[in-house]
């Protein structure tokens, strides 16, 4: 038996928001055309749109990219449907929640460190510092649209803060004792 929601699931709300805010910019106008170029059913479709079935990451991200979300918004879709995965998996829900609020602290301090960097006048030169010492297979997993099996950055991996105390050190060198 499927499970029904008692309330509308984050990602039943924000998959219907981008697609109601990009289905005519892109060409598909009913849950049948969203499927068929996804590859799933309209049946799979409704069921995400009911808040019924949450994909998984993989299809998220695949989702994400017919609809042409940029990185924030991606971000944004695949956070959703963590929160919705971890309203409805009841076994899996304590590690889903654990996993969901490391990224909240991370998010938090990559918000407080950006901010930092502005109110400096350092966030420009921390970007060009950044992209300067990035490997291309770094740049690379920073693409939403790239699935694979490792966790990606969006989903709270440490890159930025990495990268931040890098900065820091190179910018701020200990004294020599």
């Amino acid at each position: 038996m499927a499970k029904v929601p008692l309330h509308t699931s984050p990602f039943q709300l924000v998959l219907g928001r981008f697609i109601t805010e990009r289905a005519s910019a892109i060409g598909i106008h009913s849950g049948r055309a969203l499927g068929a170029v996804l590859g799933r059913s309209a049946g799979a479709v409704s069921q995400m749109l009911k808040g019924t079935l949450i994909p998984s990451g993989e299809a998220v991200l695949e989702i994400a990219e017919v609809l042409r979300l940029d990185a924030n918004a991606t971000e944004e879709l695949l956070r959703s449907a963590v929160l919705s995965k971890i309203a409805m998996r009841g076994r899996d829900g304590f590690w889903l929640e654990a996993a969901s609020l490391w990224e909240r602290r991370a998010h938090r301090e990559l918000r407080e460190a950006s901010t930092f960097l502005a109110e400096r006048g350092l966030l420009g030169e921390f970007e060009i510092w950044r992209r300067r010492h990035a490997s291309s297979s770094e740049i690379a997993a920073d693409a939403p649209s790239a699935p694979s099996r490792r966790p990606h950055r969006a989903l709270g991996g440490n890159g930025f803060a990495a990268d931040l105390r890098d900065f820091e050190n190179e910018s701020n060198p200990a004294p020599m004792a």
